[in-house]
């Protein structure tokens, strides 16, 4: 969470640069429950030119917004729940079950996520998806990514 020196929450805003084409876009913002969803994630925590470290929380019955993921990536679920995944068309493509303490890696190619971890091994979903908390408890992760 972003507080100015008032301590009133401050929306903060991400510019992705791709390098190679050298064309710059903002990220798709939500307001999830007094978060902000940008990018992958709730809050970026951190960058630097190997990884980028993401918060990621959603309150029960909240969703995130359509977004896509551009890179590979593992996550730690700080508190686990059920997420409801949904393509960007908004077919459904099952529950996941996400335990409390668990590690998952995960393979983005050709617009296609590939769960690599052992919970989930073999899974596909599309890379550009969105998901809901059909849990009762709120859910918490910290994901990286590699560049």
């Amino acid at each position: 969470m972003n507080l100015n020196s008032t301590g009133i929450r401050l929306n903060v805003y991400y510019m992705n640069v791709d390098v190679k084409s050298g064309f710059s876009y903002l990220f798709n913002f939500k307001n999830i429950g007094g978060h902000v969803m940008s990018g992958v994630g709730t809050e970026k925590v951190f960058e630097n030119d190997k990884v980028i470290v993401w918060n990621f929380e959603l309150a029960p019955g909240e969703e995130t917004a359509i977004h896509k993921h551009e890179l590979s990536y593992i996550w730690y679920a700080i508190s686990g729940s059920t997420l409801q995944v949904y393509d960007e068309h908004g077919k459904d493509l099952g529950a996941f079950e996400v335990p409390t303490g668990a590690v998952f890696h995960l393979k983005v190619e050709d617009d296609e996520i590939e769960v690599m971890s052992e919970i989930g091994k073999g899974a596909r979903i599309p890379a550009k998806h969105k998901a809901v908390n059909a849990g009762s408890t709120p859910y918490r992760e910290v994901l990286v990514e590699w560049k």
